[in-house]
């Protein structure tokens, strides 16, 4: 065979196959994460910040984290997304080249991302049956790749441990030691801020991306705002449902500061059975008491393709963490849940799913009457699961997570939230329609086979599994071609930046020779012998013989397939037709010795056994007889004239008649 070829690429199988039943045991981080720095080669091919850990023929995952456009304008609406643009869209693609940092793929990509905004590729390992037989975790997002936890199984996955990517999510708010000295008579309400002013705390983290900066109580789509000045809670980050707001700081002495603007609760986010989202990070509760007051970081993403998955009462978490506790500050926001994916046909032995938001952090404090402001709670996450209703192996807790209480103890505000809410509780969808647009796609496999050699007068038809855009050495572009000559033909396929290429030789071998006539006459009652082919063809005969000589005694259509040692055949046929009591009989002799015509023959005369041939003159007289003529008279020096002859074929047929004339020339 000549092997297949590529322009700089190779082709390899990418998809994983169980040997025997055997097992691979898994744990810890499996996957590589890799920034997209930009997108080019016509939507197939990427540009990333390190080729580390990638190889041809990799499965990975494109999935843009941020880039939503948000409401900005200084009022209730702040934070409200206005054009989701490309985050939270992924789908899977194969890796067919890398060329230093460039990445190519097997297909053209079907989403549009922004690569100004925070997409990455993700490595996807394919296994046959695997076994998580420790803590299987990801990378927490970093603010460019990470957050989130992919594998694919063709056959069980089994979990002996459980899956966690809790707090792996979009971060929450970094607290802040506010520089500023309140007033009484201040108020910020302000939804967003510069952090350096220290009139409000840091954002949590969401699909929009406003900078490091991003400070005050506005929500960052569904990352919770941070407190404002003085004291107030964070708010809860949300995912497709809302966080809860943080809580109020009060003061009953009305020279203190005191603030009536704490963060306002992560958005809710709308998936569009398209897009899959981390949960969105808390809030920071203000602080200026060098207190860390942190919001907490949302749920990681988790991808589970399986044919079957054995839970072992085993968990797959991807909550979200809790906001920091204050004392004499305002409380963190929880961060969201994250979001759960589970492609697969079968849940046996009780699989456990949690994506619980994270709680609030508590405000305390020791000075008398003082009501610090707790963190608003996370919303819940999300689970999709493929089949129309949920396995009743499967048990989901996707609660919101508690807002925070005040803790002073000389208060009377004590265990009060102070207007710190609870997040939502997220989302159960009972039916995968998510990965309908991020299914594999296929690489392009130009196979055409081994080179082979046809019988002469063969079509057979060449094709390739795969690929989608073909080029054959014809001019045709169909996905197969049909040939009967022999030659070298070439098949491109195309597919996206992937090109592979195969060639395959036709050669040709001759049909056996065929040297039996169309037609025959039996006339003999010892049958009339039929041969034909080589000697080293094989023959076997409508009669079930299978020698190259056959007798055969009746009339009829006889055939034969005549095979070749190289394989080819034919199909042949004759007709054996009865002989009739009628010859072509000649009526004419030359006796003149010149070796031409020199006798009466009668063709076929001998296939009538027993046979009578009679000579008479005019007047009726027996010139000659002979019983089983032999085709010897000639004439005995009988006068040029004509003669009248009489055949008796000793067949029970009447008798045959007819003139016969001697001429005699010099």
């Amino acid at each position: 065979m000549i092997k297949p070829f590529s322009f700089s690429l190779t082709v390899i199988i990418v998809f994983a196959v169980s040997l025997s039943g055997l097992s691979q045991n898994i744990s810890g981080t499996i996957n590589s994460y890799h920034k997209v720095i930009s997108i080019g080669g016509n939507n197939a091919s990427v540009e990333v910040s390190s080729t580390s850990g990638l190889a041809v023929g990799d499965t990975v995952l494109i999935i843009q984290m941020q880039g939503a456009q948000i409401y900005s304008a200084n009022n209730a609406g702040y934070g409200a997304v206005i054009d989701y643009n490309g985050s939270g869209y992924f789908e899977y693609a194969i890796i067919c080249n890398i060329s230093a940092n460039t990445v190519s793929f097997n297909e053209e990509l079907s989403n549009n991302y922004d690569q100004s905004a925070t997409v990455q590729i993700v490595s996807v390992p394919n296994y046959g049956n695997a076994t998580i037989t420790g803590t299987l975790t990801c990378q927490p997002w970093n603010g460019s790749t990470g957050g989130i936890l992919i594998l694919n199984a063709s056959g069980t996955l089994t979990l002996n441990a459980n899956i966690d990517v809790s707090n792996a999510g979009f971060r929450g708010g970094i607290s802040d030691s506010s520089i500023y000295d309140c007033a009484w008579f201040d108020n910020f309400s302000d939804y967003s801020y510069d952090i350096t002013t220290g009139y409000g705390a840091m954002k949590g983290e969401g699909i929009a991306f406003y900078g490091t900066n991003t400070a005050g109580k506005g929500a960052l789509a569904n990352g919770g705002g941070g407190g404002n000045d003085h004291n107030s809670g964070g708010g809860g980050g949300g995912n497709l449902t809302s966080g809860g707001d943080g809580g109020k700081n009060n003061d009953a002495n009305p020279n203190n500061c005191t603030s009536n603007h704490p963060g306002v609760g992560g958005k809710s986010l709308n998936d569009q059975n398209t897009r899959v989202f981390l949960g969105g990070g808390g809030g920071a509760g203000h602080a200026n008491n060098h207190m860390i007051t942190d919001g907490g970081a949302g749920g990681g993403i988790v991808i589970i393709m399986a044919k079957n998955i054995a839970g072992n009462s085993n968990k797959i978490l991807a909550n979200g963490s809790d906001g920091g506790t204050s004392i004499h500050d305002g409380g963190g926001g929880g961060g969201a849940g994250g979001s759960i994916l589970l492609y697969t046909d079968e849940i046996n032995n009780t699989l456990r799913t949690e994506a619980i938001g994270g709680n609030g952090g508590n405000a305390g404090g020791v000075t008398a009457n003082r009501c610090y402001g707790p963190g608003g709670g996370g919303s819940g996450g999300v689970i999709w699961y493929k089949t129309n209703s949920a396995s009743p192996n499967l048990t989901t807790n996707l609660s919101g997570g508690s807002n925070g209480i005040v803790t002073s103890l000389s208060t009377s505000c004590l265990g009060l939230s102070n207007g710190a809410d609870s997040g939502q509780d997220g989302v159960e969808n009972n039916k995968l329609e998510i990965l309908t647009n991020a299914e594999y796609g296929t690489m392009p496999i130009a196979n055409l086979g081994e080179d082979m050699t046809i019988c002469d007068g063969d079509i057979i038809t060449l094709s390739s599994a795969e690929g989608n855009n073909f080029e054959w050495s014809t001019g045709s572009n169909e996905e197969s071609i049909e040939v009967e000559d022999p030659g070298t033909y070439y098949l491109s396929i195309y597919s996206g930046a992937c090109i592979s290429r195969d060639t395959i030789t036709i050669s040709q071998y001759d049909l056996p020779e065929n040297t039996l006539p169309t037609d025959t006459i039996l006339c003999s009652y010892l049958g009339v012998d039929l041969e034909t082919g080589s000697p080293d063809d094989y023959i076997i005969w409508s009669t079930g013989e299978t020698s190259h000589l056959i007798n055969v005694i009746e009339e009829g259509k006889y055939s034969a397939t005549i095979t070749s040692t190289d394989g080819c055949s034919i199909e042949i046929e004759i007709v054996v037709s009865a002989c009739t009591n009628n010859l072509e009989i000649p009526n004419l002799i030359t006796p003149n010795g010149d070796g031409n015509n020199d006798t009466w023959i009668i063709e076929t005369i001998y296939s009538y056994p027993g046979n009578i041939v009679e000579i008479y003159n005019r007047n009726g007289a027996l010139l000659f007889q002979m019983e089983n003529y032999n085709n010897t008279w000639n004439a005995d020096n009988l006068p040029a004239a004509a003669y009248f002859y009489v055949i008796d074929y000793n067949n029970g047929g009447n008798k045959q008649q007819g003139s016969i004339s001697i001429v005699r020339e010099k």
